[in-house]
């Protein structure tokens, strides 16, 4: 289980950008391990051109990088590190967005 940081950013290194995307739409929504979305949520949240990857991207997140679960049939999960990866995409994402808009308040005060 990473402890640190350094290890969460290897981890987000490792996964491709429907992964990554998935992953950012799931801390988005604050899913944990108590509260699960169904897959047809997923697949109707996302542009188009993710929706059709989302399956396989589940699949390679559920298998191989073991941050989602299922809960019950096409209901999903994440465990506690996919918690913590999904909210740090969620930060960067965020910090990245509005980095400009963080400037131009600082001028406008």
């Amino acid at each position: 289980m990473p402890k640190n940081t350094s290890d969460i950013d290897k981890i987000i290194s490792e996964l491709d950008k429907y992964e990554q995307r998935v992953m950012l739409f799931l801390g988005k929504e604050s899913i944990s391990e108590n509260k699960n979305i169904r897959l047809e949520t997923i697949k109707n949240r996302l542009p188009d051109n993710y929706g059709k990857n989302v399956d396989k991207s589940l699949k390679r997140l559920i298998s191989k990088h073991r941050l989602v679960g299922i809960y019950r049939n096409k209901n999903y999960r994440l465990n506690k590190l996919g918690r913590k990866v999904a909210q740090r995409l969620k930060e960067d994402f965020r910090d990245e967005r509005y980095e400009d808009l963080s400037k131009i308040l600082m001028v406008l005060n």
